[in-house]
């Protein structure tokens, strides 16, 4: 019977183990949320930790890179740099390509983040709150109905805590990114050229061309923007007001035709 018990309370501890190491994690990831808002310039040469660009620059090297134009939409864990392949994309012929110069407010940055959210990552949080939210349940129960132990009290606060983060983090986020980028003068100097085939991002050595139908690369459009979404962590927001009239219609029906079942249209500014 001691054996048992001695069993259960290692089980228990293992638990909160488990527990505590995801609270750090999240608790980790909030302290870093003043590093990573603002999207990188050309004209930068070496950003402050609060103006190191929110597109995959985290902790890296600081120079500005051309092809990290995106904003990153999840805080949770580190986001990959696009990969620059100007070997193998030179050797392409792309056709005739749509060359566009683009800038984006916080307010187009803020309806751009939260649609990401909503069809991206949205769910991994749901399932992240849902596992925390039996888990609190089952020592709760233990707490209320088996005068459970201080560890048991202790995993349930945890449980708790990690949940409230989960919620805060995504707008805590939003909120960050947007101040950051308001806080900047508005410019339109970021480069885009849309392909039969692909989106090129940047220009130059550091671009980067992603071919359509490559696993997690997307399209949302809403009244004033395309929304394009690179993996699930990184978002380009392409303002239909920096399309000229004349090149706007062709530049829709090649996104609609190149993303195929990867375009929506959605509403924005909710």
């Amino acid at each position: 019977m001691r054996k048992k018990e001695k069993s259960q309370e290692e089980q228990i501890l293992d638990e909160m183990e488990a527990v505590q190491k995801s609270y750090d994690e999240v608790n980790e990831v909030l302290n870093q949320e003043t590093k990573e808002v603002t999207p990188s310039s050309p004209q930068e040469q070496q950003p402050t930790p609060e103006e190191i660009q929110a597109g995959g620059m985290l902790n890296e090297d600081p120079a500005p890179d051309a092809a990290d134009q995106g904003l990153v939409a999840d805080n949770y864990k580190d986001v990959p740099k696009l990969k620059v392949d100007a070997d193998q994309d030179a050797e392409e012929d792309h056709g005739e390509g749509i060359d566009l110069k683009y800038g984006f407010t916080g307010e187009e940055a803020k309806e751009a983040l939260k649609i990401f959210q909503r069809y991206t990552i949205r769910r991994r949080y749901l399932i992240y709150f849902l596992i925390l939210a039996v888990l609190l349940m089952f020592y709760l129960y233990n707490i209320i109905f088996q005068n459970g132990s201080q560890v048991s009290v202790f995993i349930a606060v945890v449980c708790i805590a990690v949940m409230c983060f989960i919620i805060y983090l995504p707008h805590s986020h939003i909120k960050h990114t947007v101040s950051a980028i308001d806080a900047n003068p508005y410019t339109e100097e970021y480069e885009i050229t849309v392909y039969q085939d692909g989106i090129r991002m940047g220009s130059g050595e550091n671009a980067n061309f992603v071919p359509y139908g490559k696993k997690n690369f997307r399209c949302w459009e809403t009244e004033d923007l395309f929304i394009i979404g690179h993996e699930k962590q990184r978002v380009f927001i392409l303002p239909k007001r920096c399309c000229p009239d004349e090149v706007l219609d062709s530049l829709t029906q090649r996104l609609k035709e190149g993303f195929g079942e990867a375009y929506l249209e959605v509403a924005g500014k909710k």
